[in-house]
């Protein structure tokens, strides 16, 4: 009789788990059978993207988290629950595209261009849709964000280069 079957993730020191185990109950013989992880979950735990395939993850991260965070915008503290919904949607795609980005980019640079392309996207999205204000001083600082992406950009390929 089979009494379970429980999807675990394999684990070096609990590799028991895999294996079928019996255990006697009332003079009764039960089997638990204890599955792997099904190989697409396998493949993906086992992917690491090329450089290219790693800017695209990030360029697709940054793109989740701005919708995310206009969505955050439309929900009016959660008032609204489709654009809450897609919030945190978002943001679990954009969080999942940015890990597997960092298997391949430096943390410095994926988060730092992640944070600042996304800020900037944001603030003009801001002006443009929600008619927020675009004072000068807001201007200088986007400028002052673009250049620290540029620059933290160009340290990373020179540091690659050496």
């Amino acid at each position: 009789m089979t009494v379970a079957v429980v999807p675990l993730r394999p684990c070096t020191s609990m590799r028991w788990l895999n294996r079928l185990v019996r255990f006697c109950c009332n003079k009764r013989q039960y089997t638990i059978h204890f599955l792997t992880q099904p190989p697409l979950t396998n493949a993906l735990l086992s992917f690491t993207p090329t450089l290219a395939q790693a800017w695209g993850l990030l360029s697709v991260a940054i793109v989740f988290e701005v919708v995310g965070t206009t969505c955050m915008k439309l929900s009016h503290g959660f008032t609204n629950w489709i654009p809450s919904v897609v919030m945190f949607v978002c943001y679990g795609l954009a969080f999942t595209c940015n890990t597997f980005a960092t298997k391949t980019l430096d943390l410095s640079i994926t988060y730092a261009v992640w944070s600042g392309v996304g800020t900037v996207a944001t603030a003009f999205i801001g002006m443009y849709f929600f008619k927020e204000s675009a004072t000068a001083l807001k201007m200088v600082s986007i400028t002052l964000v673009i250049i620290g992406i540029m620059g933290l950009h160009t340290a990373s390929r020179l540091q690659a280069g050496t």
